[in-house]
C-alpha cells in the first residue's frame, strides 16, 4: 500500500475508534453521571430551601418568585407542608400526584439500592418506578430545621432518550469528522510525500557529497602526485650539481659559480612553489582570514611594476599603465599583490611579438576591474576552462623553461573566490587579457 492510503486508513480508523468510544460511554456512563448531577442539585435546593425557612423568608409572599425559579431551573417539582399535612408553599398547582409519590416513598415503593441514594439525619433521596407513567423519578423527602417537611421530584426518564438523541448526534458528527480526516489523511499525506521526496533529495545530495569526497580523495592524490613529479626535476638538477661541487667536476671558480646558481635558482623554483601550494591550500580549505581593509590601487600597481622592472628588461618586455585617478578598492593587500603579480609575471613570460605589456584600470559603478593585456598567442579555446587549475600548462615546455609551476593562476582564482568577487581573461587577435575585480572602497564599509 502507498504511504498516503496507509495514512488515510490510520486516521480515518482513529476517528471512527473514538466516535464509537464515545457512544458505548455515552450509553454507559451518561445515565450515571446525570443522576449524580441531579441529586446534587436537589440536595443544593433542600439545603437553599432549609437556610430560607431558618430566617423564615421561605414563607414570605416575596419567596414564591425564588421558588418557581428554584424549581424551573433545576426542573423540580417542589412542596413544602407542616407536620399535619398543610401544604405552605408550592411550586406547581397540581398536588395530589406529587403527593401520591411521597407515600410510595414514605411506604417503601422506591429501590433503595441504587447508585444515587442518600440518606442523611435531614433528608432522604430515593428512585421511584411509577407504573402508571412507566416512568423514574428521584424524590427528596426531608425535615427543615423549623420542622416543616418538603419534598421535591424530578423525572430521570428522559436520561434515556437523552442518550439515544446524543448518539445520533454523535454518529451525524462522526461521518462528517470522518470525512474531513479523509480530506485532512490526504492533504497530510501529500505533505509527508513532499517530506519524503526531500528526504530523498537529502540522500540524493549526501550520495553527491560522498561523490564528492571521494573525487577530492582523488585530487588529492593527483595534487600529491603532481607535486612530486613537479618537485622531482629541481630536487634531481640540486642533487647533480651538488654531487659535481662535491666530486670537484667544476674545479674552477667560474665553473663552481656557474654550478652554485643552478642550484640556488633551482631551489628559488622550488621555494616560490612550495609557497604558492601552501598560499592555495590555506584559501581552498579556508584556513586564511583576509584582512579586508582600504587599498591604494595606484601604490599596488606601481610597486608591483618596480618589483618585477628587472624580470620585464631581462624578457625585452615594455610595461605601460594606462592613466587613471587616484582609487581606493576594498581588499586585502597581501592577496591583491600576488593576484596582480602572478598576472604581471605570466604576461612577460609569455609576451610576444612587440613584446608589451598593458595595465589598466576601469571603473564601473561601485566595481574597480584591473586588467593585465600582453601581445602574443591567444590561450586556445579549449584549455581557458582548465587554466585556473592547479598544475594545468597550456604549454608545459614553455613553462617549465621560464621556472612556472602552472600553481599561480589556481592562486588567483581561489583568492577572488575568497574575496568572492571576479575574475577572468580575454582572447584578442594580438594577445591576452587577465583581469580581476574589486569593490570600490566607501567610508561605511
Amino acid at each position: 500500500m502507498s504511504i498516503r492510503k496507509r495514512i488515510a486508513i490510520a486516521i480515518i480508523g482513529v476517528v471512527i475508534g473514538v466516535i464509537a468510544l464515545v457512544c458505548i460511554l455515552n450509553t454507559t456512563l451518561l445515565g450515571f453521571f446525570y443522576i449524580l448531577h441531579k441529586t446534587d442539585n436537589m440536595i443544593n435546593a433542600f439545603n437553599e430551601l432549609d437556610s430560607a425557612a431558618e430566617s423564615s423568608k421561605l414563607y414570605d409572599d416575596d419567596y414564591d418568585i425564588k421558588l418557581e425559579k428554584l424549581a424551573s431551573n433545576e426542573n423540580l417539582s417542589i412542596l413544602v407542608m407542616t407536620a399535619d399535612g398543610t401544604v405552605i408553599k408550592k411550586s406547581q398547582d397540581h398536588i395530589d400526584y406529587l403527593l401520591s409519590q411521597m407515600y410510595m416513598t414514605l411506604l417503601g415503593d422506591s429501590d433503595k439500592d441504587f447508585w444515587g441514594q442518600k440518606e442523611t439525619e435531614s433528608y432522604s433521596i430515593r428512585r421511584i418506578h411509577d407504573e402508571r407513567f412507566n416512568e423514574d423519578y428521584l424524590v427528596l423527602w426531608g425535615t427543615l430545621s423549623d420542622g416543616n417537611i418538603v419534598m421535591m421530584r424530578t423525572a430521570v426518564a428522559s436520561i434515556r432518550e437523552s442518550a439515544v438523541v446524543t448518539n445520533r448526534f454523535i454518529l451525524i458528527v462522526g461521518i462528517i469528522a470522518t470525512a474531513a480526516a479523509g480530506l485532512v489523511a490526504f492533504f497530510l499525506s501529500r505533505v509527508m510525500e513532499r517530506a519524503i521526496s526531500e528526504l530523498q533529495k537529502e540522500n540524493d545530495k549526501l550520495s553527491r557529497d560522498i561523490e564528492l569526497r571521494e573525487e577530492s580523495e582523488k585530487m588529492r592524490k593527483e595534487f600529491i602526485s603532481n607535486v612530486s613529479h613537479e618537485l622531482k626535476t629541481p630536487i634531481a638538477v640540486i642533487q647533480g650539481y651538488a654531487e659535481g661541487l662535491s666530486d670537484n667536476v667544476a674545479d674552477d671558480p667560474e665553473s663552481r659559480k656557474y654550478y652554485a646558481d643552478v642550484i640556488v635558482d633551482e631551489a628559488a623554483k622550488m621555494n616560490t612553489m612550495v609557497r604558492q601550494l601552501l598560499a592555495l591550500n590555506q584559501l581552498e580549505y579556508g584556513y586564511d582570514n583576509l584582512n579586508m581593509e582600504k587599498v591604494d590601487l595606484n601604490d599596488l600597481i606601481s610597486q608591483v611594476v618596480t618589483s618585477n622592472e628587472i624580470l620585464a628588461e631581462q624578457s625585452g618586455v615594455n610595461i605601460s599603465i594606462a592613466d587613471f585617478p587616484k582609487t581606493y578598492v576594498w581588499a586585502d593587500a597581501f592577496f591583491a599583490e600576488q593576484v596582480l603579480t602572478n598576472y604581471l609575471t605570466n604576461g612577460i613570460h609569455y609576451a610576444k611579438g612587440d613584446k608589451k605589456i598593458s595595465i589598466k584600470v576601469i571603473s564601473r559603478d561601485e566595481i574597480v576591474r584591473v586588467s593585465v593585456f600582453n601581445t602574443g598567442d591567444p590561450i586556445p579555446e579549449e584549455a581557458i576552462d582548465h587554466i585556473w587549475e592547479k598544475f594545468y600548462k597550456v604549454d608545459p615546455a614553455r613553462t617549465r623553461e621560464y621556472g612556472g609551476s602552472g600553481i599561480g593562476l589556481s592562486v588567483v582564482k581561489a583568492v577572488m573566490d575568497a574575496m568572492k568577487k571576479d575574475c577572468g581573461v580575454i582572447n584578442y587577435e594580438n594577445g591576452v587579457e587577465f583581469y580581476f575585480e574589486l569593490d570600490r572602497y566607501r567610508e561605511d564599509m
